[in-house]
């Protein structure tokens, strides 16, 4: 049996008795918290040192952008394209982009993967490929010594991708093996849904199907490669320990060969203005929360609005100082947590609102959403809350500018959308100055919660009901298409392990690390009968450097946890933990470091059937 299966059924156990009875109204012995101190007032804002760039256009078209940091002497090398991301995917192809990206550095006509990843390695460099909406990205970090090397494989990707046949094979299953993971999951199942409703027919709203995963061909590959793939729409940003001078020789160099131009960016259909609120359902039975998105598109990245409307997404749900996190999470108890986000892109971006919330709640946790979104729009914000949001943002920004490569992606990310020369320099500046009155303006300008697309993600037959108030719903299947609600009422019974067909075993492991043997594990699966019931013991011991044990028992048949048994090294001591169900209920006692072990008292609901998939 998998490690995975094996060491995590006591945790799934615990977890589902705690979550369930959370939701059936179980409860625990409460844990007395200290009080927390008033955090000391937020210094004032200090300068930070932006260093100089240049900028360049070489022989074959190719923009330049050198960022001097001469701190360390390492070089980041960003090589981005414009129009070759995903918006340029034909309709019946969504995917062809990315895959064209990510086996860019998967074999050269001269090299194969292997001998490019040896090569890059050896240097103890790195290269990594990706495609976003509006570009595809060739990022590559090395010591300034090795810039010479690392270029010439850079340009050998760019000139000479090959696209191998096993080498596209082995993406595309692990494309639809993550696609299979994403329309499995809720919450990527919402992300996916509220993208292609709220984009219509603009390709920021194309996702990619098992179906068009499947049609991709190594010649798509190789032609959308031709074809995008040009040094005229390309922008280089080199970041690090680097000179104009020097970068601009080297490129020109190592580029000569580079040459030709790619198609302009087309004009794309407008994604929908909503004039009404509308409600997608994605029908998932059996799944025990609703995944919320709850937004709109929004203005391009270049709207000299932008900084009051990231203030005030901060204000709504910038993480655990946020209304939405405060209200839905430490006030009610609906969920872990519930945030707001926006995306800057070239066309119009989008904001949403989200979160994962128990399905019982799920009509009183979208009062909530509604509530405070027009709570920004109709109420200045608190002095409290603004000064905090606009204290994190502004002192959050200098650790997105710390190193070579992350100067060089907000550059590029800043010419690429178009924003000013000196956008990322001023930004904190921009952030600053933001005040309570531009938050409700641009609030009440953008943020339109009568009017969102609601999408929601979960079991239709438990959550359609209780949504009916907010509006008109249409229910859709994984893929977005529609279904009736009949079939969306029905939930699908999920698999359940027979345990009893697992046969008695022992097995013994040598742990290594660097090439030592530095434990042994000994794993073993045992059937007992006790009352009648065949009941699986799972033991394993590890001993040596490092050490412990375990054991889980379980009846066989039902896979109904029974007991559950601990001990580990941590922090110089032992951890012990003992858990049994006896009636329905956990008991025994949980490690908590570092006060110490806990009690535990809840309640495992009745005909409650753990299922864990193999």
């Amino acid at each position: 049996m998998h490690k995975s299966i094996y060491m995590s059924v006591a945790a799934l156990a615990l977890a589902g008795a705690l979550s369930t009875a959370a939701a059936q109204g179980g409860k625990a012995k409460p844990v007395q918290v200290a009080q927390k101190a008033k955090p000391p007032a937020a210094l004032p804002m200090g300068p930070v040192a932006f260093p100089a760039f240049a900028e360049k256009t070489l022989t074959n078209g190719a923009q330049v952008l050198v960022v001097e940091n001469h701190e360390q002497p390492v070089v980041s090398v960003a090589i981005l394209i414009r129009g070759a991301g995903t918006t340029a995917d034909a309709d019946a192809k969504p995917g062809v982009a990315a895959m064209t990206a990510a086996l860019l550095d998967a074999g050269t006509k001269t090299k194969t993967s292997r001998q490019i990843a040896e090569t890059v390695e050896g240097m103890g460099a790195t290269i990594f490929t990706s495609a976003s909406g509006d570009w595809a990205s060739l990022n590559a970090n090395m010591l300034k010594s090795d810039v010479d090397a690392v270029l010439d494989v850079v340009a050998d990707l760019l000139l000479n991708a090959a696209y191998p046949a096993d080498e596209v094979e082995t993406e595309r299953k692990r494309t639809l093996t993550d696609l299979q993971v994403a329309l499995s999951q809720p919450s990527r199942l919402a992300q996916r849904q509220f993208e292609m409703s709220v984009f219509g027919k603009h390709p920021y709203g194309r996702q990619m199907t098992t179906a068009s995963v499947r049609s991709i061909t190594r010649a798509d590959l190789a032609a959308f490669h031709d074809v995008y793939y040009q040094p005229s729409n390309a922008l280089i940003v080199v970041a690090g320990d680097v000179n104009p001078a020097e970068t601009g020789a080297a490129l020109e160099k190592h580029l000569a060969a580079w040459q030709g131009a790619g198609p302009a960016r087309p004009q794309y259909a407008a994604a929908p203005v909503r004039t009404a609120r509308g409600i997608v359902l994605v029908n998932k039975p059996g799944a025990v929360q609703a995944s919320y998105r709850i937004g709109q598109t929004i203005v391009p990245a270049t709207n000299p609005d932008w900084p009051a409307l990231v203030v005030a997404q901060q204000i709504l749900g910038g993480g655990s100082k946020g209304w939405l996190f405060d209200q839905l999470r430490e006030k009610k108890g609906f969920t872990y947590g519930a945030y707001a986000q926006s995306t800057q892109r070239l066309d119009p971006g989008y904001w949403y609102m989200w979160g994962d919330v128990r399905n019982a709640v799920a009509d009183s946790a979208m009062d909530v959403f509604l509530s405070l979104a027009q709570k920004l729009k109709s109420e200045p914000v608190p002095a409290a809350d603004l000064e905090l949001a606009k204290a994190w943002l502004a002192g959050s920004f200098p650790l997105t500018i710390e190193t070579p490569t992350q100067i060089a992606g907000q550059v590029a990310s800043a010419r690429l959308l178009g924003q000013a020369r000196d956008h990322v320099q001023t930004w904190r500046q921009r952030l600053a100055a933001v005040t309570a009155a531009d938050v409700q303006r641009v609030a009440q300008k953008y943020l339109h919660p009568e009017n969102a697309l609601i999408v929601v993600s979960g079991d239709a037959a438990i959550i359609k009901p209780k949504l009916e108030k907010f509006g008109t719903i249409m229910v859709v299947d994984e893929e977005g298409r529609p279904v009736a609600a009949k079939a969306a009422a029905e939930p699908v019974q999920g698999p359940v392990i027979d345990a009893s067909l697992l046969q008695p075993v022992t097995l013994v492991y040598g742990i290594t690390s660097q090439g030592m043997e530095v434990a042994e594990a000994t794993r073993s699966l045992a059937h007992e009968t006790v009352a009648g019931k065949d009941i699986i013991k799972m033991t394993e011991t590890t001993s040596g450097m490092v050490s412990g044990s375990s054991e889980l028992r379980f009846e066989a048949k039902t896979f109904v946890p029974i007991s559950s048994k601990s001990a580990q090294q941590f922090g110089g001591r032992e951890m012990n933990s003992i858990l049994t169900v006896t009636d329905g209920k956990v008991s025994g006692m949980v490690p908590m470091p570092p006060t110490g072990d806990s009690p535990l008292l809840t309640t495992w609901p009745k005909g409650d059937k753990t299922k864990v998939k193999c």
